[in-house]
């Protein structure tokens, strides 16, 4: 059925169909490729700013991260950006491995702000 519309069209309507369908399948591509680069920029920037990651939680700690207006529960092996805020309970405990810094223990009743 599309076979018998489309010989129907003169020239110049399938010229302009065509112009269309590739007008559309050229900006799909600018589109793709737009988050592509938005994407690895956002990747770069996070491994470029990571300070380290949890090794280990004892109880209640948690994290507020950078364009975050909540705290979310901390666990192990998440990882731990600049500009983060982290807090322990008062009977908690964290374990921290830091990139340029190794190991650091927050202890209980603890704020802390990664720089």
């Amino acid at each position: 059925m599309l076979d018998k519309n489309v010989k129907r069209m003169s020239r110049i309507e399938r010229s302009l169909l065509a112009v269309g369908f590739g007008g559309i399948v050229l900006a799909l591509v600018f589109i793709m490729h737009d988050a592509f680069v938005v994407n690895e920029q956002l990747i770069r920037y996070s491994f470029e700013n990571q300070a380290g990651k949890v090794l280990r939680v004892d109880n209640d700690v948690r994290i507020k991260k950078t364009r975050s207006s909540s705290w979310k529960i901390l666990r192990a092996n998440d990882l731990i950006f600049q500009n983060d805020q982290i807090f322990s309970s008062e009977t908690s405990l964290l374990h921290l491995g830091l990139n340029e810094l190794g190991e650091m223990k927050v202890y209980p009743a603890s704020f802390l702000s990664v720089e």
